[in-house]
């Protein structure tokens, strides 16, 4: 039977959708998961990319479409490096996904469920409202790199209120697609900052209230 733990521990799970195709990230201190996905009796929305073979790594999928649901699992050991697993959704899909990871000491690093639909690659860049605002000491900000001919580098920067920057989020290249960053402010004071969006000549500029 398929778990359907709701609660929350640990970090919440670094995922990319990108059209169809949704990415997972795996960091260097996750030594086994599980992921649950939920959908529909009688359909199977998601398929799972086939992975090469690696040493000291073990990969199971499995569809129960009878059932609605899926089932990757899987396990590595040595020295880890960061890793992605990549899946690919149908774009009538609505699927629950369920994912317990832990580390070498069989802790557990995230755990949680998210709600996962068929989202069309955006065609414009843009910067929606964080939330928590005001906040403390973490806030989410949420961005839209858009589906076009030309690909632009991407910076989202944190400036106080003289100006300064003082935290780099993100800067390079990313794939079209909504994204979610968290800013932890822990040794940042209270006050007034603003966040920066940059995407070649296109700005997005917000107002974040740090209150500690």
């Amino acid at each position: 039977q398929i778990i359907e733990d709701t609660s929350q521990a640990g970090r919440h799970l670094n995922m990319v959708q990108n059209g169809n195709d949704l990415f997972i990230f795996l960091d260097d201190t996750i030594t086994a998961g599980q992921f649950h996905i939920s959908y529909d009796p009688g359909t199977t929305p998601v398929e799972f990319f086939q992975r090469p073979s690696k040493e000291r790594e073990l990969f199971i999928n499995n569809h129960f479409p009878e059932k609605g649901f899926s089932i990757l699992e899987f396990a590595r050991t040595g020295l880890l490096k960061r890793d992605t697993i990549r899946m690919t959704l149908d774009e009538s899909s609505e699927i629950t996904l369920f994912y317990i990871l832990t580390s070498d000491k069989n802790s557990i690093v995230q755990k949680g469920t998210a709600e996962i639909n068929y989202t069309p690659l955006p065609t414009k860049v843009a910067l929606y409202p964080a939330y928590p605002n005001p906040f403390n000491p973490i806030t989410t900000l949420q961005f839209d790199v858009p589906n076009a001919e030309v690909i632009h580098s991407i910076s989202l920067n944190i400036f106080d209120m003289r100006g300064r920057q003082v935290e780099t989020l993100v800067n390079g290249s990313m794939l079209p697609g909504s994204y979610r960053i968290q800013w932890h402010a822990d040794q940042f004071a209270s006050g007034m900052y603003f966040a920066k969006l940059v995407y070649g000549t296109k700005i997005k500029t917000q107002k974040i209230l740090l209150l500690k």
